[in-house]
């Protein structure tokens, strides 16, 4: 049987991450302080 292997974010906590990376955060500054990985991200 298979099982998920990702983490599941709630909504406040993308558009968080979004609003961040509109004001000037880059992608690999998020990832590194809120353990996001890159491809989680650029979804």
């Amino acid at each position: 049987m298979a099982t998920n292997n990702y983490t599941k974010y709630d909504e406040e906590f993308k558009k968080s991450l979004v609003s961040l990376h509109q004001n000037g955060k880059t992608q690999a500054q998020l990832c590194k302080e809120y353990g996001v990985s890159p491809p989680a991200l650029g979804k």
